[in-house]
């Protein structure tokens, strides 16, 4: 997926010039945390902070809060850089990303790198899409599985 999406980004021309904005966003996904025979349903809601350094990159930060199946809250913050690709205007179109990061999160959820992928469309103010995210737990804590999250975006977003 990250390969489609990357190359993608060849064909891609930019829709607006966001360089040097900061904009908001909502968002809620939906995983299955833990391995093997004690799996647990999640769901968690975000609100993100983009700043963009160019049209096609930005620097994304998003506080989350996690509802975990039987489990107390867990809280924490993704820090991504996002390259991005758009085709169409900046009312109608399409838009690709790809994000390697990483999460600071409590204990109940733990801290990992992970890499997000995603497509949203345009229609006016409004964005719907929705995309991936691996998370790689084994990578901070030994014997722990790559966790699958997918998420939708709905609604707009702004600009500050």
């Amino acid at each position: 997926m990250h390969i489609l999406l990357c190359f993608l980004f060849s064909f891609l021309a930019q829709a607006e010039d966001r360089a040097g904005s900061i904009t908001y966003d909502l968002g809620a996904s939906v995983g299955v945390s833990g391995g093997g025979s004690v799996d647990r349903n999640y769901t968690e809601v975000n609100l993100g902070l983009s700043w963009y350094a160019a049209d096609f990159l930005a620097w994304r930060n998003s506080g989350f809060a996690r509802f975990l199946e039987g489990a107390d809250t867990g809280y924490g913050l993704d820090t991504s850089l996002r390259l991005i690709g758009d085709l169409g205007s900046s009312t109608q179109g399409v838009s690709v990303f790809v994000a390697p990061g990483y999460r600071f999160a409590s204990s109940s959820v733990g801290s990992a790198p992970f890499a997000e992928e995603g497509l949203t469309l345009l229609l006016g103010g409004l964005r719907i899409g929705g995309g991936a995210k691996q998370i790689f737990h084994q990578l901070v804590e030994p014997g722990r599985e790559i966790e699958n999250q997918y998420f939708i975006i709905l609604g707009g977003g702004g600009r500050l």
